[in-house]
């Protein structure tokens, strides 16, 4: 399975791309479906994000109890440096296991002791 490192909505109708950890693939994905378990309940579907900073969210699911960080980039300028984007939102994924939530993947940036 892919390590997803981070999602990001684009574009007018806010498309949901997923980016692999590994290989920096990316890929299209449903915006109403956990991409870890495959949920579509909306109620068990939600996210947050820290105040002032609407952008950079945590999209989570209560059925398997994961999370995926998620930068919305419609209306930049210019799309940001995705190789580097993840340990930008390290701040989230802290907050994410905080909350008894665990990473989509796991990665060196993302063990919060």
């Amino acid at each position: 399975m892919a390590r997803i490192v981070t999602a990001g909505a684009s574009g007018e109708g806010g498309q949901r791309w997923l980016r692999c950890s590994l290989c920096a693939h990316h890929w299209r994905f449903a915006r109403t479906i956990c991409p870890v378990c495959g949920n579509e309940d909306q109620d068990k579907l939600e996210f947050f994000f820290a105040e002032g900073r609407e952008r950079e969210r945590v999209d989570l699911c209560r059925q398997c109890g994961k999370y995926v960080v998620t930068l919305d980039v419609r209306g930049l300028d210019a799309p940001p440096a995705w190789e580097v984007a993840a340990l930008g939102l390290a701040h989230l994924d802290w907050l994410a296991q905080e909350r008894g939530l665990a990473p989509a993947a796991w990665t060196p940036w993302k063990r919060v002791d």
